[in-house]
């Protein structure tokens, strides 16, 4: 009985352990509670072909060539266990479509897939040369998307072989360019709308027919060219990027290029001096950087509008006879040229954001407002030209100009009109040739590196700066310049101190430069070719650099003097031909840094008598005196004891001097030389290193 007991009573124990370890497994695992709801696999069946799709995360990716049709295709899909899918993939018959599935678990829990479809490229490799309209209609059969190298349609001669690319409309991508040649005689780009990316550069030149670039799902290309005589129309919706540029060398009468936001390199529109371009209307609605713009010859231009430009290097606008106004109200910076043009109608140009420029040129007479209220800085050059404008009161903001600020012809600018606010100008140039010049200009307290005064502009009266002037003087002219009369040097107030002076150009005829006040200049004198009768620069002690002065060939006055020139730090260099002139006086002159040369005019009556630097001691550099050339001679000096007090110099050459007698005037530096340091050719008396060293110091 007990046995009984026992054995009854281990198989209740075995029941009940059975009963609890089979517990878990029905909270967990039981079919009947499970809660997973996810698509293991799924494919479609399309006559033969069958397409895996690829199921990652909650989307369920099909991929299938272009051109090919999903419609009716039979699903197979499965699901975790125990798990439904809503829509019943069974009865549809959709798949080209997106489609939205809810996986639903045993336990009611719930989660969403998105079915899409991809297509992929049916590719063709290397180049594709399509030279008739065969060819065309046999590649478009074979419903290529995508071609990896060119696509070059006709040929650069014969006869029109290609009337229309509509067998081509499954082309997407061109993976390097594509060339249309003249043999293509339609009138539009019909079979390319689908035509979305170029690699490289889409290239017409010469279809002759061709009236509408239309290519309206083109979304980026390397580059584009166009040139040719009919088209009117260049349709580009979808064009948001060009890496580098776009011409159209055509009679355009409207583009439409809504979304383009960037071109890497030059945008040129241009046509024919004699076309009738009808374009009204030049607009990149949606352009913000581009490294330049370029447009010719559209002289039905009214308006050009750029409203979301920031950034551009040069726009040149060239015989646009009709515009009027230029919108840019977001440009910034402009990191090349700017050329505002000269026509009838535009009156008022503004930039209001601008704030940095490189180079700025606003040359037109009809031009009365000149709207840059926040630019700061011009790094190259600003030049106003022939502008209704009053110098730089509209530039408000302007601190810097730090390569050249030019005004030109500014008939309305009474006295010199900078704004407060200019920190420096590299170099201020005042220019006049029709308009009355200032009766004064006035830049002290400027800081400035050069002051350039042109033309008539140096008939002022005056010119005032400080006494301490920390940059260069320039006179610049020519005859042709001058209206009314050759005229003076202007009276200069201020000037004692400064760092160049510069006569240049051909400073025709001026009857008299006398330069009063300058007394030390740190750098360089530099007075170029010149028809001036009288000169004189009374009150000059030091050039820290060259001295330069060239052919006083009209010179009116027996002496030429600079009676106070102390020192001379760079070179010395000078010449004289006038017919009046006879003496040259240097009286206080003690050094010379580098070189020496003196050219002591020819013949009888352009030849220097007498040479005099009493108190010259040092020439740092070679001597050399000579006349103009071996048929040319001085005829008139005989001796050189104005340079008795010489001590030192590198060497001694003196030639072309027909009349010279004596050498006792060298002496003193004679001591200093070699051999090799002396020359004396070409002259009336031409004693050697020995026949000096001998006391040969006069024609015997």
């Amino acid at each position: 009985m007990r046995t009984t007991m026992n054995v009854l009573n281990k198989s209740i124990y075995f029941l009940v352990l059975a009963i609890i370890c089979l517990l878990p497994s029905c909270s967990e695992d039981d079919p009947f509670g499970g809660k997973d709801n996810y698509i293991v696999s799924f494919s479609l069946k399309q006559g033969d072909a069958e397409y895996k799709a690829v199921v990652s995360g909650n989307v369920i990716t099909v991929n299938v060539p272009e051109g090919v049709s999903l419609k009716g295709a039979v699903p197979t899909i499965k699901l975790s266990e125990n798990a439904s899918v809503y829509p019943d993939p069974k009865k549809i018959t959709e798949w080209d479509d997106e489609i939205l599935f809810a996986v639903t678990a045993y336990n009611g829990t719930q989660v969403k897939y998105k079915y899409t479809v991809e297509r992929t490229d049916i590719g063709a490799e290397g180049t594709i040369v399509l030279e008739t309209q065969a060819d065309v209609d046999a590649f478009g059969a074979k419903g290529i998307t995508a071609i990896e190298g060119n696509l070059v349609i006709g040929r650069t001669v014969g006869t029109d072989s290609i009337s229309t690319l509509a067998p081509l409309l499954r082309i997407k991508k061109i993976g390097y360019s594509l060339i249309i040649y003249p043999t293509f005689s339609g009138k539009d780009l019909t079979g390319l709308e689908e035509l979305e990316k170029v690699g490289g550069e889409i290239r017409i030149d010469g279809a002759k027919n061709l009236e509408k670039v239309n290519l309206f799902s083109l979304s980026s290309v390397g580059s584009v060219y166009i040139k040719n005589t009919l088209v009117g129309v260049a349709d580009m919706p979808a064009l948001t990027t060009v890496s580098q540029t776009l011409t159209l060398d055509c009679p355009l009468a409207g583009i439409n290029f809504p979304k383009l936001k960037k071109a890497g390199g030059r945008i040129t529109f241009n046509t024919a001096s004699n076309s009738n371009a009808m374009m009204s209307l030049i607009s990149f609605p949606a352009l913000e950087e581009v490294e330049s713009l370029y447009f010719t010859y559209f002289k039905n231009t009214k308006k050009i509008n750029l409203p979301e430009l920031k950034k551009i290097s040069d726009m040149s606008f060239i015989q646009l006879t009709m515009l009027s106004f230029i919108n840019t109200p977001k440009l910034e910076v402009s990191t090349g040229t700017i050329t505002i043009p000269s026509t009838s109608y535009l009156s008022e140009v503004s930039f209001p954001n601008m704030t940095e420029a490189a180079t700025i040129i606003a040359a037109s007479k009809t031009l009365r407002v000149l709207d840059f209220p926040k630019l700061k800085k011009v790094t190259t050059r600003l030049s106003i030209q022939n502008a209704m404008v009053d110098g730089l009161k509209d530039f408000k903001a302007l601190e810097r100009v730090e390569g050249e600020l030019h005004l030109y012809d500014l008939s309305l600018m009474t006295t010199l009109a900078i704004p407060s606010t200019i920190q420096y100008i590299g170099r201020l140039s005042i220019e006049t040739r029709t308009a009355t010049p200032l009766s004064e200009i006035n830049v002290k307290g400027m800081n400035i590196g050069e002051l350039k005064v042109m033309a008539n502009a140096i008939k002022a009266k005056k010119i005032v700066g400080d006494n301490i002037f920390k940059g260069t003087l320039t006179i610049a002219s020519n005859s042709a310049s001058y209206v009314n009369g050759y005229p003076s040097f202007p009276t200069l107030e201020g000037f004692n101190e400064l760092d160049s002076l510069s006569l240049d150009g051909y400073v025709s005829s001026m009857d008299t430069v006398h330069i009063r006040g300058i007394k030390k200049i740190n750098k360089g004198f530099r007075l170029e070719n010149n028809n001036i009768y009288r000169f004189s620069m009374p009150d000059i002690e030091e050039i820290g650099n060259n001295f330069y002065f060239a052919a006083l060939n009209q010179g009116v006055d027996a002496t030429l003097e600079f009676p106070k020139l102390k020192k001379i730090g760079g070179s010395f260099e000078l010449s004289i031909g006038s017919t009046k002139t006879r003496t040259l006086r240097f009286s206080a002159l003690e050094s010379v840094g580098g070189g020496f040369a003196l050219s002591t005019g020819y013949g009888s009556d352009r030849s220097l008598e007498n040479v005099l630097f009493p108190a010259l001691k040092n020439i740092g550099g070679a001597m050399l005196i000579k006349g103009y050339s071996t048929t040319n001679k001085n005829m008139l000096l005989k001796n050189l004891d104005g340079f008795a007090t010489l001590e030192k110099a590198n060497s001694v050459e003196i030639t072309y001097q027909s009349a010279i007698e004596s050498f006792e005037g060298l002496k003193k530096v004679f001591s200093s030389l070699s051999a090799s340091g002396w020359k004396a050719t070409n002259n009336n008396y031409n004693p050697t290193y020995e026949d000096l060293q001998a006391g040969k110091w006069v024609k015997p």
